[in-house]
């Protein structure tokens, strides 16, 4: 049993998402996997439905492994999956360091600030939520909300991850609402996921997404917090 199966009700409880027809969806993502991990079902669905989803990775992704040419490799993975999931011309590298993302807070707001609408399009940051359990992923919740509150225009919305590899609390669902994912976006999210081979997979050594993870993410159902 996961971490997630004691969930699985409650989540089927919550109320649907409403996809946001005229906004610009921006998915940040701390590391090259996280977009995928946390919304590759999502970002396939809204990109089909006619929403403009982008996606910004923010760190490089080099210290998951002591591989020199890592970066590159996690790069080449990003834009396999991209691919998959619809949106390979709407992602952008912001190339900050793995692991040290709490140091550039600053810098990462006005990095994703400089991909907001240029028009003043209505636009959703989807980050991942705060206490998601990587230092990494709390400095792009608090990168986007920083954003978000200067902006008019801008939402702040958030996804997990490590959340359900955790021991949650029901309480913590309060806020949140479902993605139904459709057929051909789950198999698209596994699709991309599978693109992530230096993380899903022990060919560089450790395998970073842990099976307890991957088995978490086995559900048609994505929750976003608004």
């Amino acid at each position: 049993m996961t971490h997630l199966e004691p969930w699985r009700e409650l989540i089927k409880s919550l109320p649907v998402l409403q996809r946001p027809d005229g906004y610009r969806a921006i998915v940040v993502a701390p590391h090259p996997d996280d977009e995928t991990l946390g919304l590759g079902g999502l970002i396939y669905d809204w990109n089909k439905g006619g929403i403009d989803v982008r996606v910004l990775i923010v760190s490089d992704g080099r210290a998951s492994h002591q591989l020199a040419q890592l970066s590159y490799i996690r790069q080449a993975e990003a834009l396999a999956a991209a691919k998959v999931l619809g949106v390979a011309d709407r992602i952008t590298f912001l190339g900050f360091p793995d692991a040290e993302l709490g140091n550039v807070c600053k810098e990462i707001s006005e990095a994703i600030a400089g991909n907001l609408p240029a028009d003043g399009q209505r636009c959703v940051l989807l980050a991942p939520r705060l206490h998601d359990g990587h230092s990494d992923h709390d400095a792009c919740a608090i990168a986007a909300a920083e954003v978000a509150a200067g902006f008019p225009g801008v939402e702040h919305w958030s996804y997990g991850v490590w959340t359900w590899t955790h021991n949650p609390q029901a309480d913590a669902l309060v806020g949140a609402r479902r993605w139904p994912i459709s057929t051909k976006g789950y198999e698209a999210k596994w699709k991309a996921i599978d693109m992530y081979a230096s993380q899903v997979t022990s060919i560089l050594g450790e395998q970073i997404v842990t099976h307890q993870l991957l088995a978490s993410l086995a559900t048609a159902t994505e929750v976003v917090w608004c």
